[in-house]
C-alpha cells in the first residue's frame, strides 16, 4: 500500500477541509440527549465522558514529568459494516417492500431510513465531526497538564493506522495542539512503517500461517445460533421469514439497531430525517408523534447487546481471534521505544492512534484486572466490559523523574483515570518503572512464543 506521509500542517489542513461540514453542523450531541432510557448500552459506541469519576494519585516530591507515550481510540463515527453496511440495508429492505413483507413497523422503518440514507451514504465508518471535537478536548487538556513537554528539542511523534478515521483523528489531535501553540511541531505519519506500534494485526502488511477468519467466523456463528433465533428476530420487521433467508434479515435487523446506536454521534442528529429513524426503534414522541412501544422489547435488545459485544470481543481477545496473540510485538515494540526515550535524556510524547480491540490487547497482554485472559473462554468475556471504551478511549502513561534519583516512576491512564497494574506501587497507583518491565519482560517473551505458530516471517520491531 502506498505510504502516507504527513507532518502537522497537513494534518492542520485536513481537518480544515474536513470541517467546513461543520461549519452546519456545529451542535455537538451529548450522550445525555439521546432521548432513550436504554443510552448506556451502547457499548463502543458510547460518548467519551471527560466528566467521569477519576481516580488520581499524588506523586512523590521532587518528581518530574518527562515523557508521554500514548494510545487513542479514533473519535466518534459512523455505524461500520459489522452487519450489513448502510447501502444493503436499504436494498433488502427495499426488496421487503416491493414484495410487501413489511410488517408495520418495518415499513415504518424502511420509510424512515430511506429518508435518512442519503445523508449516511458512502459514509460507512468514517470519522464524525464530534469525532473530532472529542479529539480537541484531549489535546487540549494534554497541553494544559503537560505543555512543558512541547518544546523544540523534545521528541513529539503521532502515528496512526491507515483507517481513515484513525489517520483524521490524529489530524483533529494535532491541529489542536498546534492552536494551543503555534511552535510546535509534531511529526505525524501513517505508514506502513509503523504498524508495529499501532496495529501490528493489518493482514496487508503482517502474514499468517492461518488464515484466521473462518475460525473466527465460525466461532461467532456457533454463537449466534445458541443464542439468537434469527426467524423470530427477522419478523421484528418483516411478515414472513424464511428459513434459508432468516440469517440475511436477521443479520439487517440487528444493523438498524446498531446505526440506531451510533446515530446520536453522527452530523445529522438534529435532521427531521434522523428523528423519524429513531422514533421508529426507540418509540419516544417526537413534535406531535403519539408515544409508541420500542420496536425491540427488552430481551431482544439485551440479546442485541450481547450479540455487538460478542462480535467486538471477539476481534481483540487473543484466545478467540490468533491476531490478538500477535498484539504481543506491539506491547514490545511500544515499551522498547520508552526505553530508548528514557535514555535519550530528552522530553518526549508518542501519540499513537488505532482501535479499542488493539488497546484491550495491550492491557490483556499487561495482565491488568479487567483485561485478563482466562481458561475459559466465557470467563474472558464476562471479564471484558466493552463500556470502558467508548469513542476517543485513550491510554496514557506518564513518565516522571527527579534529580539525584536513579528510578523513573509513571503511571498508566485510561481516560484520564489511573489503572491498577498487576505489581506494588510505590504509592497509590505509581509504578517503578523498572519493576513493570522486569514484569513484563518473561510475559512477552512467552507472548512471542504462543504468537509464532501463526506468522511466516518476523515483524519488523520499529
Amino acid at each position: 500500500m502506498k505510504k502516507l506521509f504527513t507532518t502537522l500542517s497537513f494534518c492542520i489542513g485536513l481537518c480544515l477541509l474536513t470541517s467546513l461540514n461543520f461549519q452546519a453542523n456545529s451542535q455537538c450531541i451529548r450522550q445525555f440527549e439521546v432521548p432513550t432510557p436504554r443510552v448506556n448500552d451502547a457499548g463502543v459506541y458510547n460518548f467519551y465522558d471527560e466528566n467521569a469519576p477519576k481516580v488520581i494519585s499524588e506523586i512523590p516530591k521532587g518528581f518530574k514529568v518527562v515523557g508521554i507515550s500514548h494510545y487513542g481510540r479514533h473519535g466518534q463515527r459512523y455505524y461500520c459494516n459489522e452487519n450489513a453496511s448502510f447501502l444493503e440495508m436499504l436494498q433488502v429492505l427495499e426488496e421487503a417492500n416491493a414484495q410487501g413483507n413489511l410488517t408495520e413497523r418495518g415499513q415504518m422503518v424502511y420509510e424512515a431510513y430511506k429518508a435518512y440514507y442519503p445523508y449516511m451514504m458512502d459514509r460507512d465508518g468514517e470519522l464524525t465531526q464530534l469525532g473530532r471535537q472529542q479529539h480537541y478536548g484531549i489535546a487540549k487538556r494534554m497541553y494544559a497538564e503537560y505543555k512543558h513537554l512541547f518544546t523544540q528539542d523534545a521528541t513529539l511523534t503521532a502515528w496512526s493506522t491507515l483507517v481513515p478515521r484513525c489517520i483524521e483523528s490524529m489530524g483533529a489531535f494535532c491541529e489542536e495542539m498546534g492552536r494551543q501553540n503555534s511552535k510546535i511541531r509534531i511529526l505525524a505519519e501513517a505508514s506502513n512503517r509503523y504498524l508495529i506500534q499501532v496495529s501490528p494485526m493489518q493482514e496487508y502488511v503482517y502474514h499468517y500461517k492461518i488464515d484466521y477468519k473462518p475460525a473466527v467466523k465460525k466461532i461467532r456463528n456457533d454463537y449466534f445460533r445458541s443464542v439468537l433465533d434469527s426467524v423470530a428476530l427477522a419478523k421484528n420487521l418483516f411478515k414472513q421469514v424464511e428459513k434459508e433467508q432468516a440469517g440475511k434479515l436477521a443479520l439487517v435487523t440487528r444493523s438498524v439497531y446498531s446505526v440506531y446506536l451510533s446515530l446520536p454521534g453522527t452530523d445529522f442528529y438534529h435532521l427531521d430525517a434522523a428523528k423519524a429513524y429513531r422514533y421508529a426503534v426507540d418509540g419516544k414522541a417526537y413534535a406531535d408523534k403519539p408515544e409508541m412501544a420500542p420496536l425491540f422489547d427488552d430481551e431482544t435488545w439485551q440479546l442485541l447487546i450481547n450479540m455487538e459485544e460478542y462480535c467486538h470481543q471477539s476481534e481483540a481477545i487473543p484466545q478467540v481471534l490468533y491476531n490478538g496473540t500477535i498484539g504481543i510485538y506491539m506491547a514490545e515494540a511500544i515499551l522498547n521505544l520508552v526505553d530508548e526515550d528514557l535514555a535519550s535524556g530528552k522530553k518526549f510524547v508518542r501519540l499513537r492512534f488505532g482501535h479499542d480491540n488493539i488497546l484491550q490487547t495491550f492491557f490483556a497482554h499487561c495482565g491488568i484486572e479487567g483485561w485478563r485472559i482466562h481458561e475459559k473462554l466465557e470467563d474472558t468475556m464476562a471479564e471484558w466490559n466493552l463500556s470502558r471504551f467508548p469513542m476517543a478511549s485513550n491510554m496514557q502513561c506518564i513518565f516522571y523523574r527527579k534529580k539525584g534519583d536513579d528510578r523513573v516512576l509513571f503511571r498508566m491512564l485510561l481516560n484520564d483515570s489511573e489503572l491498577q497494574l498487576p505489581i506494588e506501587p510505590v504509592c497509590g497507583r505509581i509504578y517503578d518503572w523498572k519493576t513493570f518491565r522486569n514484569y513484563m519482560q518473561p510475559r512477552i517473551e512467552e507472548g512471542k512464543v504462543i504468537a509464532a505458530p501463526y506468522i511466516k516471517f518476523p515483524y519488523p520491531l520499529r
